[in-house]
């Protein structure tokens, strides 16, 4: 039988600020101002009205109807771009999944966004990156023990800069993001099984426009 399963880690939710490729891997130095500063820890959110995560070949999309995702900056001149900012915590609402069953998503630890593309001088970039540390726990909504799984890895983006949008993409890899820590799921998704995640976040922060060159 083959095992597909769709849910929403919406993670990637995340609202961070910017992302792709492989995690400690970087073109800066970079540098990251919030509101024209470089210094101090500014927060910020990003949101989504869609978002979703497929497992597994076929890719079958299961999605969310609202995610969130808040943490705080890491400005500073000469930066390298690793965890250039952290998602600290991550919410979803109105997830389902296959076979129309209803799904909670939590996520924990902290997840680093991490800069690895060319970035200018202009406010327009589309700075590519990467969402590394994700973890979230997959379970049936008031069933747990009937299926729940864990979902870790790296999660591929692009910062847009113009738009202050996070669009995260399937990862370059496939794998980059795999199951484990499964407990039934009537069959659909197995111990490392691949998944892919896709949504894209509108990022905004008190201390100003996230820039950077």
């Amino acid at each position: 039988m083959k095992r597909t399963l769709l849910s929403t880690l919406a993670v990637a939710a995340s609202a961070a600020i910017l992302a792709m490729a492989g995690p400690a891997t970087a073109a800066g130095p970079y540098t990251l101002t919030v509101g024209g500063s470089s210094t101090g820890t500014p927060a910020f959110t990003g949101t989504t009205t869609s978002a979703g995560i497929s497992f597994n070949t076929p890719l079958v999309a299961m999605s969310c109807t609202s995610a969130t995702a808040t943490g705080t900056l890491a400005p500073g001149t000469g930066v390298s771009g690793a965890a250039i900012a952290s998602i600290n915590a991550t919410t979803w609402s109105g997830c389902i999944g296959p076979l129309g069953l209803p799904m909670t998503v939590s996520g924990s630890g902290s997840w680093k966004l991490n800069a690895t593309g060319t970035a200018t001088t202009g406010t327009s970039d589309n700075v590519a990156g990467n969402i590394s540390g994700v973890t979230a726990t997959v379970s049936q909504t008031g069933n747990p023990t009937a299926c729940s799984f864990k979902v870790t890895g790296v999660v591929d983006g692009i910062f847009k800069e113009g738009t202050s949008q996070l669009q995260v993409t399937p990862p370059t890899a496939v794998g980059s993001l795999v199951i484990s820590n499964v407990v039934g799921c009537y069959g659909l998704v197995a111990n490392g099984d691949p998944a892919d995640f896709n949504g894209t976040y509108n990022i905004a922060s008190p201390g100003g426009a996230i820039r950077i060159s």
